[in-house]
């Protein structure tokens, strides 16, 4: 007698069902068969099943996590939650899509496979970590932030991996790929959603892609090996609206910085910003107006009367 497949009880309409719709009869004769279609009637709770990649799985299976580091940054995450048990030690589905943001920052993950079933995330922190493979991330369609700094990301894999996974990822803003090995960046091109990218401290020589990113308003340059910036220049996009740091790069002529802010686009360069004279030494300079704000509550120095004499 041959054995079929039995498909879950959801509804033909269920998004799990229309990407598989057809499963054939696994017997010797399956290619002389008809096809076996899923059930049209007694259907289950649509509600109690998750499309992960085209794949119908209940909300009640078990994750299994490669790696147990990533893991425990997810139950860590999860335990803010009250109603989550943290002591039972596994993840299923329908918890893990319930995170909207995860930090998993310098855990000594070095894989993330599972976390395609927390397709809830809206932003992931995933820096510090050695990960080079980030196909996971392709059914996360609601990622806006993503953060890869300080990963091992280098040429080979951000043309063949990262790229092709980001550009799947429609609603992705912002992303951090600073503190890597990369050179040449021309697989970027094509990721013209994204409105922050922070491309410091890398081996970059060649920015011609970025001329395409047109919808860019914080571009962090930071400590490469920079010479010229025409793309900066001729990208339509960057205007008064738009900050770019690019101190570090110690070959840009001040011909070219004066061009790029006669755009109004905000140059940061040499520790000075072309608008507030702010410096821009910060860890984290693309974070806007963090540092002007926190400047402004120092209060006025006053002339000292009277040193104390130290012995």
């Amino acid at each position: 007698m041959a054995v079929v497949y039995a498909p879950p009880r959801v509804s033909p309409s269920h998004p799990c069902v229309l990407n598989q719709r057809i499963a054939r009869l696994s017997s010797p004769y399956q290619n002389t068969r008809p096809p076996f279609f899923y059930p049209t009637s007694n259907f289950g709770n649509v509600s109690e099943f998750a499309c992960i990649n085209s794949t119908c799985v209940s909300l009640s299976t078990k994750i299994i996590f490669d790696d147990p580091y990533l893991q425990t940054a997810v139950i860590d995450a999860l335990k803010q939650d009250s109603s989550f048990d943290g002591t039972k030690g596994y993840v299923t589905v329908g918890e893990c899509q319930k995170l909207t943001g995860l930090n998993a920052f310098n855990k000594g993950i070095t894989s993330i496979k599972g976390i395609e079933y927390c397709t809830g995330l809206e932003w992931l922190y995933l820096g510090g970590n050695q990960i080079t493979d980030i196909s996971p991330l392709l059914g996360l369609k609601n990622l806006t932030w993503l953060f890869l700094a300080s990963t091992g990301i280098n040429d080979g894999n951000i043309s063949n991996n990262v790229v092709p996974v980001l550009k799947q990822l429609s609603n992705l803003t912002a992303l951090d790929l600073s503190h890597n090995n990369i050179k040449d960046i021309s697989a970027l091109k094509e990721l013209i959603n994204l409105r922050r990218l922070n491309l410091s401290y890398n081996n970059i020589v060649d920015i011609s892609a970025l001329e395409y990113l047109t919808n860019l308003t914080l571009l962090d340059l930071g400590y490469n090996k920079i010479e010229n910036i025409s793309a900066l220049i001729s990208n339509t996009g960057l205007d008064s609206n738009a900050t770019v740091w690019l101190t570090g790069n110690f070959n840009i002529t001040q011909e070219q910085i004066n061009d790029l802010r006669k755009k109004g686009v905000t140059v940061c360069y040499n520790d000075t910003c072309s608008t507030d004279q702010t410096p821009t030494n910060s860890p984290y300079p693309w974070i806007n107006g963090l540092i002007t704000k926190s400047m402004q509550h120092i209060p006025t120095l006053k002339k000292v009367k009277t040193l104390l004499k130290i012995q």
